[in-house]
């Protein structure tokens, strides 16, 4: 009878460890979430009235960087074919790219924008459903709007900065898959 009551308790005591991490995971997901929106939110208000950007020879233009709820952004990043509005931070970090697409190096203005971001739901959650040709822009803070078409999507091993960073492509984003731990690139050109 103790063996047995041992058993159950054993059995009892794992299934509430489990339901404590699946309430915390998706406790800080729905966190992660929040946050994302309340971010974009106040970064659409401080972003002035979107105009035409353009891309020039001046390699010393610095894209402007906007401080909102105490990190800094560069812009925001928008695929309307898939409804998707989202900030983008204007330094790499591994912890923020999990919820928040972050540059990885470059600017927008002479074509060597890079941005990382991953799967995650609530991010760019959809790379498999995405097609040559989707639309894709990229407003930064000062309102410079780039409108883009996706040109090429290659899935990678690795996202090294030399291949991330081929002049060919107007801006690059490269999302992590979460599950199958490769990449995926999405090369855009201006419309």
């Amino acid at each position: 009878m103790s063996k047995l009551l041992s058993r159950i308790f054993l059995v009892i005591g794992i299934l509430l460890l489990t339901a404590a991490l699946v309430i915390g995971a998706v406790t800080l997901y729905l966190k992660r979430l929040n946050d994302a929106e309340k971010i974009l939110k106040e970064l659409s208000l401080l972003i002035p009235e979107p105009y035409d950007g353009y891309i020039t020879e001046d390699a010393d233009i610095q894209m402007p960087v906007t401080e909102c709820l105490g990190r800094d952004y560069i812009g925001i990043i928008e695929l309307p074919e898939y409804s998707r509005r989202l900030p983008v931070c204007s330094d790499w970090s591994r912890n923020t790219v999990n919820h928040i697409p972050c540059r990885f190096t470059g600017s927008m203005y002479d074509s060597s924008l890079v941005i990382g971001a991953s799967d995650e739901k609530g991010s760019i959650d959809f790379t498999r459903e995405l097609s040559l040709g989707d639309r894709v822009s990229f407003t930064d803070v000062s309102g410079a709007c780039f409108d883009m078409r996706i040109s090429e999507i290659e899935l990678s091993k690795d996202a090294d900065r030399e291949a991330l960073c081929d002049g060919e492509y107007d801006m690059t984003v490269f999302v992590r898959n979460s599950l199958s731990f490769d990449y995926t690139i999405v090369r855009c050109t201006l419309q």
